[in-house]
């Protein structure tokens, strides 16, 4: 038998906090996959969520892209 500490420790959920309509994004995203594959582990509060730690960099991006899709970028000027 492996001693604990050799025993692979299961990964503890991250704290996550954000305004409420990114909270709704992330679970909106959450809400679109499949049961194997959300990344939700608790829905605290209006601002705060558990999250699983493996899925935060895809999180991140995704929020990324929001942000960048709902950004106002002017028209460049083909005068100039």
């Amino acid at each position: 038998m492996l001693p604990l500490s050799l025993l692979p420790q299961p990964a503890l959920p991250l704290s996550l906090s954000s305004d409420v309509p990114t909270k709704e994004f992330l679970l909106s995203l959450n809400a679109a996959r499949p049961a194997s594959a959300k990344f939700v582990v608790a829905d605290l509060d209006d601002t705060h969520l558990f999250v699983d730690p493996a899925a935060v960099p895809a999180l991140e991006a995704a929020v990324r892209a929001r942000g960048d899709d709902l950004t106002y970028t002017a028209p460049s000027d083909p005068a100039a």
